[in-house]
């Protein structure tokens, strides 16, 4: 996957919101432990710690190195024209939008992909894992669980036996 900022802000195994993506900042991605944690900064001024996910640690490592980023700098930054350097700016969400479209587009999809795509897709992959749906809503920092629930798409893929089930 690499060290770029696309990949850590792409990365469906935390399902975060972008606005809380934004705010995050390199001292907000600390130890506890010998594990990682993420400082998530929600609407409404409230706070929590996450665990960082192995894989996702792994990413965030990376290109905290390769992008040379320091204490106190925003975590995810935007990129030069050439791609090929932070600019010490926060990434905003129109940059972030624009590279979720660069990379569906990349990969093949042929629908409209957004942050709440792939917000979606790391509830759903959560769930679909036997994760518990009020642990996916306290990691998405949701208030209800009907509004995790909008992200869930563990009952949208219609199976053969279903169809089956139809008699004529």
């Amino acid at each position: 996957m690499g060290g770029s900022p696309e990949n850590t802000v792409l990365h469906p195994l935390h399902q975060v919101q972008f606005a809380t993506h934004a705010k995050l900042k390199v001292d907000d991605y600390c130890h506890n432990g010998a594990r990682r944690r993420l400082r998530l900064h929600e609407k409404g001024g409230k706070e929590h710690d996450m665990p960082v996910h192995h894989l996702l640690e792994q990413i965030l490592d990376e290109y905290i190195v390769v992008a040379g980023l320091q204490s106190g700098q925003p975590l995810f930054q935007s990129v030069n024209s050439t791609g090929m350097e932070v600019t010490g700016r926060a990434l905003n969400r129109y940059n972030a939008w624009a590279a979720i479209r660069k990379r569906a587009k990349a990969a093949g999809f042929l629908t409209p992909v957004g942050c709440h795509t792939w917000r979606a897709t790391g509830i759903t992959i959560y769930l679909e894992n036997d994760g518990r749906l009020e642990q996916a809503q306290q990691m998405a920092g949701h208030e209800s669980p009907r509004t995790t629930k909008l992200y869930d798409r563990t009952k949208d893929e219609i199976t053969l036996s279903e169809v089956e089930r139809i008699r004529l």
